[in-house]
Formats: structure tokens, C-alpha cells, sequence
């Protein structure tokens, strides 16, 4: 899906790097294990050395990941694995977080489903941890809605039946599609 994405924002969208742009924005809503936002990475990689940046290619992935990679995921265990996997990628490229400075990807233990209407209420969360991903999650989200030069890429879960694209691309530009696959 990772490919199939990015060529759509090479051919549809007019991105010649693609994943890679740094216009791009990735959201996926159900990021599970991290599988996808990690093959995004790769996928970024990829396509900055096939640029010849050889010598950046570390440090605008880290970028990327810090800024413009987003996860959400409900279930605790697969967000934990989900910050290893990302932690070990970024590693590997021999740039890792740096948890004394507050480095961590942008992964969010929160419902991706619900809570997302202004004004509405949120369910009582049992532990102090979980409202503050929650809260951050909400940050992340509204921060980057004011920027209206942006590409945003999300991806729906095989998990939801009710899911009826794999990939959808929302553009600023009026006439750009909205959805695809």
C-alpha cells in the first residue's frame, strides 16, 4: 500500500518525492504495531537517496518522523511496539531519539473513532497517562489544521469492515480529488 500510495502523490497529486515531501503529512488512525508508518519511513529513505542526499537522508527521516509521521492507537501494547519499531528504524539509520530531550515519535494512545467534534465530551479515561496521550494526540491534531500548504495522507484499517478505501488524499487546491486509492 506504501508504493500504491506514493505514486499517487506522484502522478495525482504532483509531488515528485512523494512520501518524501516534505508538504506530506501521514495520519493513520489505527496504527496498530507501526507496520505502516514504518514502511513510510523506508519508503522516505528510499526515495531521498535516490535524490543522491546521501549525506541528510538521516536526519530529514528523523525530521520527518518527529513532525510529519502521526499514529494514533487505541490498545496499549501495539503502541508501545509501535514507538520500539519507529525507535529501532531511526536507530538503525543512526540517528535515535533522544528521550532526555523529549524526542518520541508522534504515536498517541487515543481513540482515533470518537471525540473529534468540538464541544463534545470525552469518556473517563482510568489512568493520568492515557488523558495526557489523549490531550497530546488533540494538540498534534489542531496545530497542524491551521496550516492550509500541507498534504495530508490518511489511511484507513483493514480492521474496520465499514472502510471502503485503502488510501485517501485530501489537497488544499480546489479541483484536487479528495478521495482515491
Amino acid at each position: 500500500m506504501v508504493d500504491r500510495v506514493d505514486r499517487a502523490l506522484r502522478a495525482q497529486l504532483g509531488l515528485p518525492l512523494g512520501l518524501a515531501d516534505p508538504k506530506v503529512h501521514v495520519l493513520d488512525p489505527c496504527t496498530g504495531t507501526g507496520s505502516y508508518l514504518t514502511a513510510v519511513l523506508d519508503r522516505m529513505v528510499t526515495t531521498l537517496k535516490a535524490q543522491g542526499g546521501d549525506g541528510l537522508v538521516a536526519a530529514e527521516t528523523k525530521q520527518a518522523a518527529l513532525s510529519r509521521i502521526h499514529g494514533f492507537e487505541l490498545l496499549p501494547a501495539p503502541f508501545v511496539i509501535a514507538h520500539l519499531r519507529i525507535g529501532i528504524a531511526l536507530q538503525r539509520l543512526g540517528v535515535p531519539l533522544n528521550a532526555g530531550t523529549g524526542e518520541r515519535a508522534n504515536v498517541y494512545l487515543t481513540n482515533a473513532l470518537t471525540g473529534w467534534v468540538d464541544g463534545s465530551e470525552h469518556p473517563m479515561l482510568p489512568f493520568p497517562e492515557f488523558i495526557a496521550e489523549r490531550d497530546a494526540a488533540e494538540s498534534s491534531a489542531t496545530s497542524r489544521s491551521s496550516s492550509c500548504s500541507e498534504t495530508l495522507l490518511t489511511t484507513a484499517s483493514r480492521a474496520y469492515p465499514d472502510a471502503k478505501k485503502v488510501a485517501s488524499l485530501s489537497h488544499t487546491k480546489p479541483g484536487w480529488p479528495r478521495t482515491g486509492t
